[in-house]
């Protein structure tokens, strides 16, 4: 089960600075492409029933460890795509994903 954590650099309003998302419990096959398309091809919205399409999440790198990594997103433009950033993150916290999660 992957577990995130992402934050808003310290605070304040207008701070468009993304911190890295840490994923861990991952399988020890997973390459940094298959976590880069968790972000690059989101999952649609579940659980409501409305299906709504999310739109990419840009992944700037990812540093991939034995078991865990740290995907780096590039800085969003304005406060909300940051926190529609967030709020996936959020979405993702704990799942369990195919060919990446252990």
């Amino acid at each position: 089960l992957p577990s995130n954590s992402v934050g808003g650099g310290g605070g304040g309003g207008g701070n468009l600075y993304l911190r890295p998302v840490f994923l861990g419990n991952l399988s020890h096959n997973c390459i940094a492409s298959d976590v880069e398309n968790i972000f690059q091809n989101p999952a649609p919205s579940g659980g409501m029933g409305d299906g709504e399409v999310k739109m990419p999440f840009p992944v700037d790198r990812v540093d991939m460890k034995r078991g865990y990594c740290f995907v780096f997103l590039k800085d969003p433009e304005s406060l909300s795509e940051k926190e529609r950033t967030e709020n996936y993150v959020g979405e993702i916290n704990g799942m369990n994903i195919n060919q990446v999660s252990n």
